[in-house]
């Protein structure tokens, strides 16, 4: 059973907006199923808050959003060469069982398709979020983006070469 703390509670409203976000309008490309029955599905054309060309992914299970992925729309770096990867959440019973991955991999790969070099990552601090990102083959940003890093100043700012 997971826990109740202010950051699930904050990430929990966050998966009920992108789920009431997820209609027949917005849903794009071909659910994927896992192994372990969760069902990723490529939502697209998000208003609020991404900004055009932003793009995000949600996964479902039972008909609960069991996590996110989202792609801010404006490009960040000296020459726009990265994708902000604005969201990324899993919930906990979720964790190490491939969601986060595969969600993960379809952000890398709407960034590609946009035309991005890299995939930039403001990443909490906590060192089970900077070993996760590891894992996924992120390392410490070539630059920083100063509004992230003001936002949230203890966040190790990453990045991934897609």
């Amino acid at each position: 059973m997971e826990k109740n703390n202010p950051l699930s509670e904050m990430m929990q409203e966050s998966m009920a907006k992108v789920r009431e976000m997820a209609d027949t309008n917005t849903i794009v490309g071909q659910p994927i199923q896992t192994p372990d029955g969760v069902t990723l599905i490529p939502i697209s054309r998000v208003s609020f808050g991404f900004g055009g060309g932003g793009a995000a992914f949600g996964a479902f299970s039972g008909g609960e959003v069991v996590g996110f992925a989202a792609l801010a729309g404006e490009r960040l770096g000296s020459r726009g060469q990265y994708a902000d990867l604005a969201l990324f959440y899993v919930s906990e019973p979720h964790r190490g069982r491939g969601v986060g991955g595969a969600l993960f991999r379809l952000a890398c790969a709407a960034a590609r398709e946009a035309g991005a070099e890299k995939l930039y990552i403001s990443a909490h601090s906590a060192a089970e979020v900077v070993a996760a990102y590891r894992a996924l083959g992120c390392v410490e940003a070539e630059e920083s983006d100063a509004h992230h890093a003001a936002a949230e100043p203890w966040d190790v700012q990453m990045e991934l070469r897609l």
